[in-house]
């Protein structure tokens, strides 16, 4: 089928499957009681989570680069796992605003998305092991990578990361706090000091070498 077609017809299916995945977002926040937990960009479940997407298979549909049909200071948690790099700079800047608005006074956001700087560290002759094993998961997914350019080359062109916008530390820490949050703090996979944030990447150890996580609060 022509990419065009394929196009067309995801558009009518998020056409047609999107007010159902808004109304049940509705639902279950009238029978959800503050503070809330939310998760964007996933499909997984995760219990005591109200888990987000814009995909038309989401069960909960919610475009978090939109306004936020959530009462202000009603959530204690956002986590957002490898979603931020899909949509753009601007996109990213309007989702950290209305995470920010959200959540409650002291609520926190989780962050966790590719690793540019510790990509390129890698590329320019950094720890060969970690290097290779990174190499070895991206040809375990059926990519090409075959070379170390590939360690730059798979972030960048795989995955639609084309068409979002990618981070380091640097520049991630600092659209957080141009969103109002504080307190930004770089966190290991599975680890954090907020009970309610431990334990929720699923990422292989080669994955990590080239993650990062960054935790604010509001």
């Amino acid at each position: 089928m022509h990419a065009g077609a394929k196009a067309v017809i995801k558009s009518a299916i998020v056409a047609v499957h999107s007010p159902i995945g808004r109304r049940r977002f509705q639902q279950a926040l009238a029978k959800a009681a503050p503070p809330l937990r939310l998760e964007l960009g996933s499909n997984t479940k995760r219990p005591g989570w109200l888990v987000t997407n814009a995909s038309w298979r989401a069960r909960y549909f919610l475009d978090a680069t939109l306004p936020w049909p959530i009462e202000p200071g009603s959530v204690d948690l956002v986590f957002a796992d490898n979603m931020i790099e899909h949509v753009t700079l601007d996109q990213c800047r309007a989702a950290l605003l209305q995470a920010h608005a959200a959540l409650r006074p002291g609520g926190t956001i989780r962050l966790a998305t590719p690793d540019i700087e510790a990509a390129a560290r890698l590329y320019f002759g950094g720890d060969e092991e970690k290097a290779n094993a990174v190499l070895a998961l991206q040809r375990r997914r059926g990519l090409v990578a075959e070379h170390q350019v590939d360690l730059l080359r798979v972030p960048f062109t795989e995955f639609g990361h084309h068409e979002g916008y990618l981070y380091d530390e640097a520049s991630l820490g600092a659209e957080l706090k141009r969103a109002g949050f504080n307190g930004i703090r770089r966190c290991e996979a599975r680890r954090s000091d907020v009970p309610g944030l431990r334990d929720l990447e699923n990422r292989l150890d080669a994955e990590s070498y080239v993650q990062f996580i960054l935790e604010a609060d509001a």
